[in-house]
C-alpha cells in the first residue's frame, strides 16, 4: 500500500518539476529567438540546461514508478540502462558543448565571454 503510494507519488512529483523544467525551457528559447537582447547565446544555452534537467527528471519519474514495484528486480532490469543514457546525455550534454565551444574559442585566439555565452574576438 505505502509502496504503491510512494510509487504515484515520485512519478507525478518528478514529472510536475520536470513540466516546470520544460515551461523554462520554451521561455528561455522564446527569448533566445524572440525579442531582441542582449544574451541570445547566453539563453540558448539555458534552454538546453532546463531541457536536459527536464527529461532527467521525468524519466526518473518513469524509473521510479517501475522500481518501487513488487517484483522489480534492478540486476536484470534494462530499464536502468535506459534510463541512465537518458540522465548523461539530458545533464551532460550541454556541459559538454559548453566546453567544446569554450575550447574552440580559445584554440582560435578568442576570449570566451561567459556572461554573454560567445567567442570575443
Amino acid at each position: 500500500m505505502i509502496r504503491n503510494l510512494l510509487r504515484w507519488l515520485l512519478l507525478i512529483g518528478l514529472a510536475i518539476c520536470g513540466l516546470l523544467y520544460l515551461n523554462s525551457t520554451f521561455y528561455s528559447a522564446w527569448v533566445a529567438g524572440g525579442p531582441p537582447n542582449d544574451y541570445p547565446h547566453a539563453w540558448a544555452q539555458r534552454a538546453l540546461i532546463h531541457f536536459g534537467f527536464s527529461i532527467s527528471l521525468m524519466a526518473s519519474g518513469v524509473m521510479a514508478f517501475i522500481a518501487f514495484k513488487a517484483d522489480f528486480k534492478w540486476k536484470v532490469s534494462k530499464y536502468k540502462y535506459l534510463w541512465i543514457l537518458i540522465l548523461l546525455l539530458g545533464l551532460g550534454y550541454p556541459k559538454a558543448r559548453e566546453w567544446v565551444l569554450v575550447d574552440k574559442c580559445l584554440d582560435s585566439g578568442g576570449a570566451w565571454s561567459s556572461q554573454h555565452f560567445e567567442c570575443k574576438k
